[in-house]
């Protein structure tokens, strides 16, 4: 297995992924905070990082039929969306599943600790 590059977002407002805490997303990426998926309230978003995306399935949605992929993090493999086509390319973070910290300097996380220690 190779080694996994990690983008980290600066700035206030950054979610990330709840269970291994690698940057997902800024709050200035936000298009909208009023989506809804199975799970309940999401986020959708014009720019994330540090993701991989699922297959392509069809699935219906509130404004019908839409192939959509499943958005992984690609750190911990945690589900932590979906994307998909609307108008431009649209994603999607599920409320449940980010965390935010807005202020306070950033902690030290696993991969950074592994940095290092080589």
């Amino acid at each position: 297995m190779g080694l996994l590059f990690l983008e980290r977002l600066e700035g206030e407002g950054v979610f990330r992924c709840r269970r291994c805490r690698v940057d997902a997303a800024s709050k200035d990426a936000i298009i909208s905070r009023d989506f809804y998926g199975r799970s309940g309230r999401a986020y959708l978003f014009d720019h994330v990082v540090n993701i991989c995306l699922g297959p392509n399935e069809d699935r219906y949605l509130v404004t019908g039929l839409h192939t959509v992929n499943d958005i992984y993090c690609s750190c911990c493999q945690q589900i932590l969306g979906w994307r998909y086509k609307w108008q431009e390319l649209c994603l999607i973070i599920k409320r449940r599943v980010q965390k935010t910290h807005c202020t306070g300097p950033r902690t030290e996380t696993r991969q950074d600790r592994l940095a290092n220690t080589t």
